[in-house]
């Protein structure tokens, strides 16, 4: 049995890496009419820069390898993460989206449990809810970390979006999501997580977008 909560320290800075692998491809009729694939590596350094009474961390993500890096910028966001994963306030909404809730009881394998929180996305101006629902499979050693693995899988979101394509057209989407995820328990803190996003937008005159995503973090 564990409590999965994060362990925050004044001062404690780690460094991610993260791979983002998509492709977009439109179906016409059952046939494919265009495929557009895109990789970006970046790497983000995550810094604890305060910490409240009750534990909650004071987070300065800075993207110092790779987009915009790479064009002599070096982006910086911020948010307030309470210790079960919650963000608090965020600067980002992207960050938001790939943060993953934590339970707020002692878990053993096969327990599972359910994140609420609100997701951004792309052409929808408005935040939507959404759960996810998670669950602790094992425990296994990755690097120097004992980690707690975790799967998850989201609710079916469906959304009406805005495409500069079609700008007099509201596009119907329906997006699901899982991944994995690998949490110290000792340390208290995320080692690595995998989550993939698949979406299909259904566009006017019977065209289908299809669209995948792989997002890996992994501390290095």
């Amino acid at each position: 049995m564990a409590k999965l909560i994060y362990k925050f320290l004044k001062g404690q800075e780690d460094r991610y890496q993260v791979s983002t692998i998509s492709s977009e491809t439109i179906m016409n009729d059952n046939t494919e009419e265009s495929r557009k694939d895109n990789s970006v590596n970046m790497e983000l350094v995550q810094k604890l820069i305060d910490l409240d009474k009750d534990g909650t961390g004071h987070i300065v993500i800075i993207v110092d390898k790779g987009p915009p890096a790479n064009d002599g910028g070096k982006q910086t966001y911020f948010m307030k993460m309470a210790t079960n994963g919650k963000i608090l306030v965020s600067s980002s909404g992207q960050m938001q989206n790939n943060t993953p809730s934590l339970p707020d009881r002692d878990v053993l394998p096969g327990n599972s449990w359910i994140g609420e929180s609100l997701v951004n996305l792309p052409g929808v101006k408005s935040s939507k809810p959404y759960k996810n629902t998670y669950n602790l499979e094992k425990f296994e050693d990755i690097k120097e970390y004992n980690c707690a693995v975790i799967g998850m899988k989201s609710e079916t979101l469906n959304v009406e979006i805005d495409i500069p394509a079609y700008p007099d057209v509201k596009v119907k989407q329906v997006i699901n999501s899982n991944g994995k995820i690998y949490f110290a328990h000792e340390e208290g803190k995320l080692i690595k997580s995998i989550t993939n996003t698949y979406s299909t937008s259904y566009l006017p005159d019977n065209k289908i977008m299809e669209t995948e995503m792989t997002v890996k973090v992994e501390i290095i």
